[in-house]
């Protein structure tokens, strides 16, 4: 591990950069809420494949543990990709941006200031099923952290994923949770100001987010938006990017949509 003022950053959680360092498209992708880089890995190598540069971020907070996880926020989320996608608009003609879950609503926030070539938008949690995040807010100035001892699921039971689930999963960290609630609404409020076409990936067994309800808002309010192309991936849940079984089909999905834009 590195350490950094006494915060270890687990080695599997690093930052992903990849793909030719002179390519004329670059994309950056954006994991999601108690995520980390490693979850975009699969899509990044394979868009490197294809002669994109690729760059996952590791957000603060993420990838370490739960005190430094407490001690970060929205702001810090957004100021490393609005930092990330500012190098690659550097060295890169076009720059595309991919999200995964709360990774889309800093893409939403990202490209409401500034001009990607596209948005790819996996799972987008625009609408949580869970009725206790917009609680979280208040909740949270209460009771920060709400143990619960939640087992971890079958992807989480082994290696770095289950050093991860203990730290961030195990239990409601309802501060955290209300942090991204007031995320989720600041990107909402965004959606009129993004003008990338856009590609909605959604899963059909997706229990994190209302995907029928998410696609319908982003109809609803993203009303600069040239093209909005909305595609479900079969017998997939919440974790399908970066899921065995289905990040092939998703990566494939990103590619081709960034190659047409």
């Amino acid at each position: 591990m590195i350490q950094t003022k006494n915060i270890q950053v687990l080695p599997g959680c690093l930052p992903i950069i990849t793909g030719p360092e002179k390519a004329e498209n670059a994309v950056l992708l954006i994991h999601g809420y108690t995520g980390n880089p490693a979850e975009m890995a699969f899509c990044a190598e394979t868009l490197a494949a294809n002669g994109l540069r690729a760059a996952a971020p590791r957000l603060p907070g993420h990838g370490t543990n739960r005190r430094d996880f407490r001690n970060s926020g929205p702001r810090d989320w957004l100021r490393r990709v609005v930092d990330s996608y500012l190098e690659l608009q550097a060295v890169h003609r076009r720059v595309h941006l991919v999200g995964h879950s709360m990774g889309t609503l800093l893409a939403v926030l990202c490209a409401a200031r500034y001009t990607p070539a596209s948005l790819s938008l996996l799972a987008p949690a625009f609408v949580l099923r869970d009725w206790r995040f917009k609680l979280a807010p208040l909740l949270g100035l209460v009771l920060p952290v709400i143990q619960t001892g939640q087992p971890p699921e079958e992807e989480d039971s082994s290696g770095e994923r289950l050093i991860l689930h203990r730290e961030y999963r195990s239990d409601l960290l309802a501060a955290q949770a209300g942090k991204l609630e007031l995320l989720r609404q600041k990107a909402v409020a965004a959606l009129p100001r993004v003008q990338a076409p856009v590609l909605v990936l959604t899963a059909d067994g997706d229990q994190a987010v209302d995907s029928a309800k998410a696609v319908a808002v982003l109809h609803h309010r993203a009303v600069a938006v040239p093209k909005i192309i909305h595609e479900e991936v079969s017998n997939a849940t919440h974790s399908f990017p970066f899921a065995p079984e289905q990040r092939q089909d998703c990566a494939q999905r990103v590619l081709a949509w960034i190659l047409n834009n």
